[in-house]
């Protein structure tokens, strides 16, 4: 097993509690906590710094259950100690057969966070109120599941090891002193940032750990004080502020008001009568969990004004966004088997990542690396999703890499193996020759995700995309091979639906796509035919065109649901549109919810023929169209019309009571071949007194 160089943690989740439980058992394993560890504790600088580490946390407060929200543990139990010896009052034992959930929060006992466990569930604690008083204090998080499932009773699973994260920002500044003149110094002093004074984080979601998912009071703030930066700063010199402090996490909307008070040295005379108070403004940076932000600014010959008398506006920049980790912790790189696992930075795969259970990318990135081998058994993968595994949360960039073994190997970004399903979900796949190639002997799950490049499976029993992007990339193809259901996903301009290699008797179903931000046709299917393809085209937003499926020669096994909506510029939507000559066959189609169902809208010489469908709506063509109809079933909508303009003939068709048969443009004659209207057989002696008609149909019938 290679050795894994990133720190982890792995999630589980709390729920709300909804019931008292008493699971202290004589004669089983006590609970013990020990090991705290604080994920991404700060580096050591000249900065005071207010944050915990692992080395300072004393205390703590534990949430826990046992299998499900009525087997409650611990409720805000104190946990004092130090790492290595930690202890609680109220006792508890580790019952066997068992799964435990915790969540912890730090400092014990503060007065300025509160969590509201109402709406906990399985992936959190619940709802964390928090006051930032001054910046100083920190707020810690921790999560842990732990299973005694095969254990005895008098056996313990050890003990729990919390790894605590920041849910706080770091901040400091640093200002340098940017005269060109040896004898120029500067002060820097009092250094203050307005900040929201008040939020709150709900760590009962999937991805509580993201960007900004800070929820603010508006118009609450409050000042950190971070001291004084410099004092008689040399030309050149950089200094940073006596303080760092902590803030609440915040989108690049954000603006932050900051003052300081300056005064300009030539040599040891003071160039102003009164130090000069001056307020800046610190906009357009996101500000995330557990990172720390350096602010810096240069005071320089720019600053002053021609006549010398006053400081003018500085404008600040972020010079860098660090890891807040500790010094000499090597970071951003895994490698080799991975149990369960989720990620707290971006990192790199030194090595080829074998998943057996799960692996959270808690929204940050896995990147190939140039020059390592990723090559098993004829196939670069860049992660290894082992049968029973879930890949989700997660960016996978393969970097285009080329793997050089005796041959170049185009890189997978997750390639699936063994006896069982596989799930990925909310992923963005890219720059790999594969998304993802599928050769696990199960089921294959890919949810809200993003997929560039080739996608093909063929050991797979059933696959399921549902909410998929399929984007271009170097390479392009969906091939599968087998049973598989797309439910809306959108296929991009060039990429390619291939179902040559589909195997006998395997069923391909589209529910809702599109190709190209459009309603997915089977125009845009490739070796579809004689292939078991089912295309149900739900439309839920206003498409640009008014032909759903227009001008496809052959039109099977497929549903089109209009939605009742209309075009982008208002027009009513037409389920089969055909605007060219040629032949057109229709088989086994619904088409409802349109306007049309079928319009046929050309001069040119259009054959048509209608086999096993249903039509709702308004089908109408003109002339030039020789058309016919065989079991067809035409059903009221909001319009129900059929509206023939040349001869046409129609057997075993059935017409929905109130369907209009309109005669008021033909030139020619409707022969009905055991058809029914309402139930009833058409005849010429009931045609009239029983169909809905419009217009004349006197010598334009037969039977």
């Amino acid at each position: 097993m290679k050795k894994l160089l990133v720190s982890v943690l792995a999630i589980a989740g709390l729920v709300a509690c909804t019931q008292e439980t008493t699971l202290v058992q004589k004669g089983n394993a006590p609970m013990e906590f020990g090991g705290a560890f604080v994920e991404n504790a700060t580096r050591a600088n000249a900065a005071v710094d207010p944050s915990t580490t692992t080395e300072s946390i004393t205390g703590f407060d534990v949430w826990g259950f046992m299998d499900q929200p009525s087997g409650k543990v611990f409720e805000g139990e104190d946990v004092t100690g130090e790492t290595g010896n930690f202890t609680y009052v109220n006792t508890q034992y580790w019952l066997p057969g068992h799964d435990y959930y915790f969540a912890a929060l730090a400092p014990m006992n503060s007065a300025n966070w509160k969590l509201n466990t109402e709406k906990a569930n399985t992936y959190g604690a619940g709802i964390v109120d928090f006051h930032n008083v001054d910046g100083t204090e920190d707020l810690l998080y921790a999560a842990k599941m732990v299973s005694t499932k095969g254990l005895e009773v008098g056996q313990t699973p050890g003990v729990v090891e919390l790894q605590f994260n920041h849910l706080l920002s770091k901040v400091k500044f640093t200002f340098t002193n940017g005269f060109d003149n040896a004898n120029a110094y500067i002060d820097v002093k009092e250094v203050t940032m307005e900040v929201p004074a008040f939020a709150s984080i709900n760590l009962a979601q999937q991805d509580w750990w993201s960007t900004n998912q800070w929820a603010l009071v508006e118009g609450e703030k409050t000042t950190l004080a971070f001291g004084d930066a410099c004092a008689k700063t040399a030309m050149g010199v950089k200094q940073e502020t006596a303080n760092e402090r902590l803030t609440i996490p915040a989108g690049a909307d954000q603006a932050y008001k900051v003052t300081f008070k300056v005064q300009l040295y030539f040599g040891d005379v003071p160039a102003f009568d009164e130090v000069q108070t001056l307020t800046s403004e610190v906009k357009g940076v996101a500000l995330e969990m557990g990172k720390a932000y350096n602010f810096t600014a240069e005071i320089n010959a720019s600053n002053i004004s021609e006549d010398g008398k006053e400081l003018l506006p500085i404008v600040f920049d972020v010079q860098e966004v660090k890891d807040w980790v500790d010094a000499g912790e090597q970071a951003g790189v895994i490698a080799g088997a991975v149990e369960e696992m989720t990620l707290f930075t971006d990192v790199e795969a030194t090595d080829r990542v074998v998943v057996s259970k799960l692996l959270d990318g808690a929204g940050h990135t896995v990147s190939a690396v140039e020059g390592v081998d990723y090559v098993i058994s004829s196939t670069a993968r860049l992660i290894e999703a082992v049968a029973g595994s879930t890949i989700q949360n997660i960016k996978i960039d393969g970097k285009n890499v080329v793997v050089e073994k005796d041959k170049n190997y185009g890189i997978r970004g997750i390639y699936t193996t063994g006896t069982g399903d596989v799930v990925v979900k909310n992923a963005e796949i890219v720059n790999c020759t594969y998304a993802i190639n599928a050769n696990n002997a199960g089921k294959l799950t890919v949810i809200n995700s993003t997929l560039q490049g080739w996608n093909s499976y063929g050991s797979t029993t059933e696959n399921h995309f549902e909410n998929v992007k399929f984007i271009d990339g170097t390479y392009h193809n969906f091939r599968p091979y087998n049973n598989t259901v797309c439910k809306n996903c959108d296929f991009a301009e060039g990429v390619v639906i291939d179902l040559s290699q589909m195997v006998a008797d395997a069923t391909i179903k589209f529910e809702g796509c599109t190709y190209n931000g459009q309603p997915l046709s089977p125009a845009n299917l490739s070796d579809a035919a004689g292939k078991n393809v089912e295309i149900d085209l739900v439309v839920t937003e206003a498409p640009v065109s008014n032909g759903l499926v227009q001008n496809v020669n052959n039109v099977e096994n497929m549903t089109i649901d209009g939605g009742n909506l209309k075009t982008t510029d208002g027009k009513g939507l037409r389920g089969i549109y055909i605007t060219k000559g040629g032949e057109y066959n229709v088989n086994n189609v619904v088409v409802k919810n349109v306007t049309y169902a079928i319009n046929v809208n050309t001069t040119e010489a259009v054959t048509l023929k209608v086999v096993d469908s249903t039509l709702e709506g308004w089908t109408s063509y003109g002339n030039s169209t020789t058309a016919t109809f065989t079991n067809v079933s035409f059903e009221c909508g909001e319009y129900a019309n059929f509206k023939p303009y040349s001869s046409t003939v129609l057997t075993d068709c059935t017409f929905e009571a109130g369907f209009q048969i309109d005669f008021t443009a033909l030139s020619g004659v409707l022969t009905f071949k055991n058809c029914k209207y309402n139930g009833e057989v058409l005849t010429a002696a009931n045609f009239a007194s029983l169909v809905n008609i419009d217009g004349d149909c006197t010598g334009k019938i037969a039977f």
